[in-house]
């Protein structure tokens, strides 16, 4: 799904967060978490190809999931959905090809097997807990580490390209492709420039696949 996403909370404005969580809501809960972190909707997807899509193409892995785990809670199920598809198949293949380019090895400690196995055992009501995430872990530690440690806000490896593309750090280029409607992208484009909508996702693609055209001769 996306991206995937080269963005973190801290660089997420309320808006966005907002017209994400808005635009999911408006589907079926078994493509709820993959309508969050992708890039565009599926109705934006059939305006930019020209042609509806079936949502059990786009979203197939993510609806057989969920619908193999039919008698969990959906906050146990969107749980397997972040474990199997946004980090065994996204987060952690990303750490490991950027760690090898350098020669590094990246160790997750939370990883560890045995942990894994027992958190998988743990309802989900303990973990997340009036509003508060990471319940037990953060008691766990509370004698250990300092209160502004434990109370700190999330914060990811994100780098502001909702920014970046503002301030037109990224210069946009088009994809020359009878398969895309131009104006979609260059819509969008205009808006995020221009403050009217956050397109960061989207944008990010587009400047990612184009980059990559354009090196390859292929746009």
């Amino acid at each position: 799904m996306a991206s995937l996403f080269p963005v973190s909370f801290k660089h997420m404005s309320m808006g966005f967060i907002l017209r994400k969580a808005l635009t999911g809501a408006g589907y079926s809960q078994n493509i709820w978490n993959p309508v969050w972190l992708g890039p565009l909707a599926p109705k934006e997807l059939n305006e930019l190809f020209h042609e509806p899509f079936e949502l059990e193409d786009i979203y197939e892995e993510a609806i057989d999931l969920w619908e193999t785990n039919s008698r969990l809670d959906p906050m146990d199920k969107t749980q397997i959905f972040y474990i199997k598809l946004y980090l065994q198949n996204s987060i952690l293949t990303k750490i490991d090809r950027a760690s090898m380019m350098h020669s590094l090895e990246v160790r997750s400690p939370f990883l560890d097997i045995h942990l894994v196995n027992l958190a998988r055992t743990i309802p989900w009501t303990f973990k997340y807990r009036c509003f508060q995430s990471k319940y037990i872990l953060k008691k766990a530690l509370s004698t250990c580490l300092p209160q502004k440690i434990i109370n700190r806000r999330k914060h990811g490896f994100g780098v502001p390209v909702g920014q970046w593309f503002g301030e037109k750090k990224l210069q946009w280029s088009d994809i020359k492709t009878p398969m895309m409607n131009s104006e979609i992208p260059r819509l969008y484009e205009r808006q995020h420039r221009h403050l009217k909508n956050d397109h960061r996702l989207f944008l990010w693609n587009h400047w990612v696949l184009s980059q990559y055209l354009n090196e390859h001769a292929l746009n």
